[in-house]
């Protein structure tokens, strides 16, 4: 069995913002050398950019709240954002990268490029988001 150690932070914006995620990741990546810098990146431009939609798209009447639960191990990194923002019918799968011209729509064929899983539910007035990253050596 392959041992996890899990890392929390919860997030409530405002006045919190996607500043914070880059700093909490700074610290899993010092905890962590082993972690490629090329994965690093890829997961870090996928958190962020998650953690960016969540806050720039959920429309709630008070603030945003966000758990976010990060799992390291020897050969993957795990992300489990919890959030209270507007619950969302999405399907993962039909999402395609748009033409060049077009002004938005990346965002979640850019993650799924990034990550090797990434899914979606919703429950209990809470949107879950979970993605994760196995090491390329």
């Amino acid at each position: 069995m392959i041992e996890m150690t899990v890392y929390k932070r919860h997030l409530s914006v405002p006045p919190d913002d996607v500043d914070e995620v880059h700093e909490f990741l700074q610290g899993i990546w010092d905890e962590n050398p082993h972690i490629p810098l090329r994965d690093r990146f890829s997961f870090e431009t996928a958190l962020v950019e998650l953690a960016s939609n969540i806050i720039l798209y959920s429309v709630v009447t008070s603030s945003v709240t966000c758990d976010i639960v990060i799992e390291t191990s020897t050969d993957q990194i795990n992300a489990t954002i919890s959030d209270n923002g507007d619950l969302v019918d999405l399907a993962l799968d039909e999402h395609i990268m748009p033409d060049e011209f077009s002004e938005s729509g990346r965002g979640i064929p850019l993650i799924k490029a990034l990550v090797d899983n990434f899914e979606y539910g919703n429950s209990e007035n809470k949107n879950t988001w979970r993605m994760s990253k196995r090491y390329q050596q």
